[in-house]
């Protein structure tokens, strides 16, 4: 009898141990990438890639053929494709192997970042080229990198099936005898 009035209790007392709770929210690694909705947002959040050092948002400014059934395209400036082959066929593939090593060259106590500015937009509906000046400042973990790299990069974005703007196509121009976002991609990749 004794038994069968422990139990009793217990199941009384316990009965909250199988009930539901409210889930809690997923917790955020502190990232600052938003939707891209407008292009304003999708190039906030490659300079965030950058400072961020985020593989995966760094690959969400660019196409994904799940939504636009497109390729991406990268034009290199003049000079760095004869210096670097591997630009001649650059896909979205080389630009996540390139941005991977970026990060891994630049340790996480290092800065990175992407300063764009000077803008000149050219909207054209669900498409637009967006040109800025770039500067592309970074502390690498290798010496024999240079700390900044500069030029003008050309922009064509798009929106895809989910009305986010997208990178489909870069197209890099040199100035003077810097080095270019070219020439990082053809050293890091």
């Amino acid at each position: 009898m004794k038994l069968i009035f422990i139990i009793m209790i217990l199941a009384l007392v316990s009965c909250d141990l199988v009930t539901t709770r409210d889930a809690e929210a997923p917790e955020l690694i502190g990232s600052k990438f938003s939707v891209a909705t407008t292009p304003a947002i999708l190039f906030q959040n490659l300079s965030f890639a950058f400072e961020e050092k985020i593989l995966e948002n760094y690959s969400a400014c660019f196409i994904d053929q799940a939504f636009l059934k497109r390729d991406f395209e990268f034009i290199p400036s003049s000079n760095s494709e004869s210096q670097y082959p591997v630009l001649r066929d650059w896909n979205f593939d080389a630009e996540k192997q390139y941005f991977n090593n970026l990060i891994n060259t630049s340790s996480k106590s290092n800065s990175l970042s992407l300063k764009l500015s000077n803008l000149i937009a050219t909207p054209q509906g669900d498409s637009a080229v967006y040109q800025y000046d770039y500067k592309i400042s970074l502390t690498a973990n290798e010496s024999a990198l240079p700390n900044e790299f500069s030029g003008t990069a050309l922009f064509k974005i798009l929106l895809d099936s989910r009305n986010q703007w997208v990178i489909v196509e870069i197209q890099d121009i040199k100035k003077d005898n810097i080095p270019s976002w070219s020439d990082l991609r053809g050293r890091l990749y």
